[in-house]
């Protein structure tokens, strides 16, 4: 049984090209035809739908992204905390080596001219407690210690005692000495404070600096300062991942349909055609791939060589197209013979390879146009002197079966395509039964 070739199915379906295009635009139409109607249809029915989905969108992205502003802004301005609380310089000062300055100021009775005891003015120690925290100048302070006013603000402490009548001041500085410079100014301004009340008051009472202190060292104070600046960045940063992870978790909603636009529709029809030629033209292929494997046919004229013994010569009987003759040629690997040329060369052919043979029978085709043609193209053989005839398919026709005997040999005339491998097999057997050989083959494209 002949082998069938990949070159040989590849062949088979490129001849079939003008019905694996014209399947395939009807593809790409129908695609194209499907996707208008569906957006024909949602004009018609979703329009109105559509509207209201994208106002009810645009009101539920409003939400989310306020929501996510809300969340920006928040961490944006822990950014903003955190890198001023980087900068502070506090944070950066060698804790065991920390200079610490306090005083105690103790505010006593006094007496009058007469020996007796003046009372203490009420609400005195809150009126001085008050002046520190509200009229102190602060930058003044820090200039003494190399600092900014917020930052020995911070450093500052303070704690009073009503029932002994006393505050205690303490203040921190990087060295020794400025702890000592900044106390000093702030006593200054408690002084200068001290002017500024009335003379009774002035007279009523008497403070002093008692138990005044300037060390340097570890002190669990500014080590609290420190600590607490560090864990306000710590707690700032966590802060911010929280809020990137609660931003993370909003619910944006999902964008509805919407109706296309002119340009939408030319994309799509285009995608859809583009689609249907591909699934028609790419189906014909497999299907004509199956074709040639399955329908026993004569798919090439290799498979009539193999069959008959003989070579044959191959014409096209119609004219065809500029594509088609190149596929042909292709095909027959440059050879391509019109109908005249095929029939001149298997006269001659048969008149050099069987100089024996006088009378030759065409048979096979039962079409009386190629009949017709064939017989056209014997008649300008007649003067190389071989006589022939014209007999309908010996295996269809029993009076050309009849009329082997009149002939020396067979010339097989075949349809590519059309006859199956089968009746050639049988053609030939029935032929030899007869006592007769096929010296030639013409296979009609």
């Amino acid at each position: 049984m002949y082998q069938a070739k990949g070159r040989d199915c590849i062949f088979y379906i490129l001849r079939r090209w003008k019905s694996i295009i014209i399947v395939a635009l009807i593809c790409a139409l129908l695609m194209c035809g499907l996707d208008v109607f569906k957006t024909v249809r949602r004009w018609n029915k979703d329009k109105k739908q559509c509207e209201i989905d994208a106002i009810e969108y645009q009101d539920a992205l409003k939400v989310a992204q306020d929501q996510e502003d809300v969340y920006d802004n928040q961490i944006e301005s822990n950014y903003a905390k955190i890198e001023v609380l980087r900068e502070n310089p506090i944070i950066e000062y060698d804790a065991t080596k920390i200079g610490t300055s306090t005083v105690f100021l103790q505010f006593d009775e006094v007496t009058n001219e007469e020996g007796a005891v003046v009372p203490f003015p009420t609400g005195l120690m809150s009126l001085y407690s008050n002046a520190i925290t509200d009229i102190t100048d602060w930058d003044k302070v820090g200039k003494k210690g190399d600092l900014d006013g917020v930052y020995a603000k911070s450093l500052f402490s303070y704690t009073v005692d009503t029932t002994g009548r006393s505050i205690y001041l303490k203040i921190h500085g990087k060295t020794e000495k400025e702890s000592a410079a900044m106390l000093k100014e702030i006593l200054k301004q408690i002084d200068a404070y001290t002017e500024t009340l009335d003379a009774d008051t002035r007279a009523s009472f008497s403070y002093s600096q008692v138990n005044s202190l300037t060390r340097v060292g570890n002190e669990d104070g500014f080590v609290a300062i420190q600590d607490g600046i560090n864990n306000r960045i710590r707690d700032l940063n966590n802060e911010v991942v929280n809020l990137n992870n609660i931003k993370g978790e909003i619910e944006y909603p999902v964008e509805p349909p919407t109706m296309p636009t002119k340009a939408d529709v030319v994309k799509s029809i285009i995608k859809y055609f583009v689609f249907g030629c591909a699934v028609g033209g790419c189906g014909m292929v497999a299907l004509y791939y199956v074709f040639f494997y399955l329908n026993n046919k004569m798919n090439a004229v290799d498979e009539f060589d193999f069959y008959t013994g003989v070579g044959a010569m191959a014409f096209d009987n119609l004219k065809k197209g500029k594509l088609d003759r190149f596929i042909a040629k292709k095909e027959n690997r440059g050879l391509l013979y019109s109908q005249d040329a095929a029939v001149l060369r298997t006269v001659n052919n048969i008149k050099l390879s069987h100089p024996e043979v006088t009378k030759i029978m065409f048979t096979g085709i039962d079409s009386e146009k190629q009949v017709k043609a064939i017989k056209a193209s014997l008649e300008k053989t007649k003067d190389l002197g071989l006589q022939y005839g014209l007999e309908k398919n010996i295996l269809t026709d029993a009076e050309a079966y009849d009329h082997l005997k009149y002939y020396d040999a067979v010339v097989l005339v075949e349809k590519l395509d059309k006859i199956s491998n089968t009746l050639i097999k049988k053609e030939v057997e029935q032929i030899g039964i007869a006592g007769k050989k096929v010296v030639g083959g013409l296979v009609i494209r």
